[in-house]
């Protein structure tokens, strides 16, 4: 064979495998059975699998691709705005959000976490305060979203509205998926 049927017959291959790649990226309930290491995306569960001589195998899914922001206030817990601010590096949906301290408040500790687009003008992420009781180290998240939805370069941060002396340390996890 020629070495220029051969480059047609690869180009060919090649071809039909981009096609059927592009072909594994779509509908859940309209997945293929996979090739075995064949990898596919689906957009309306945003899970990827890959093709084994078993069947389709989830590789990833909204469970754990998920990330973790992480705030931590060191020290004592003042009433206002705390440092660090954090920058959102791309588009995610806020999932859930939890708060730890290292030492028991004697009284109830408050915060609002906050977010803005544009640096001056901050909003609330959740409908209520988050709080962290008298006498507990954390709460369990479930806290009611205001918005679930952030752009890339959005800003973050904490105000602390009710502090206990005895705070210290505040911990705040966002869990998110990127969009």
């Amino acid at each position: 064979m020629s070495p220029v049927i051969k480059l047609i017959e690869l180009y060919k291959e090649l071809i039909t495998l981009a096609q059927t790649i592009l072909h594994k990226r779509g509908l859940k309930a309209s997945l293929p059975e996979l090739l075995e290491s064949e990898i596919a995306f689906t957009k309306d569960t945003r899970e990827v699998f890959i093709g084994t001589n078993e069947g389709n195998k989830r590789l990833l899914t909204e469970d754990n691709n998920h990330k973790i922001v992480v705030f931590v206030v060191s020290g004592d817990v003042a009433e206002g705005v705390q440092d660090p601010h954090i920058v959102l590096p791309y588009d995610v949906e806020v999932l859930d959000v939890k708060a730890y301290v290292a030492t028991q408040p004697g009284a109830d500790l408050q915060f609002q976490l906050e977010y803005s687009i544009d640096y001056t003008n901050w909003s609330p992420l959740t409908v209520d305060p988050i709080q962290i009781n008298s006498g507990s180290f954390g709460n369990n998240g479930g806290h009611e979203l205001s918005v679930r939805d952030l752009l890339a370069e959005t800003m973050l941060r904490i105000n602390v509205i009710a502090s206990s002396v005895e705070a210290r340390n505040l911990t705040v996890n966002i869990k998110t998926i990127r969009k």
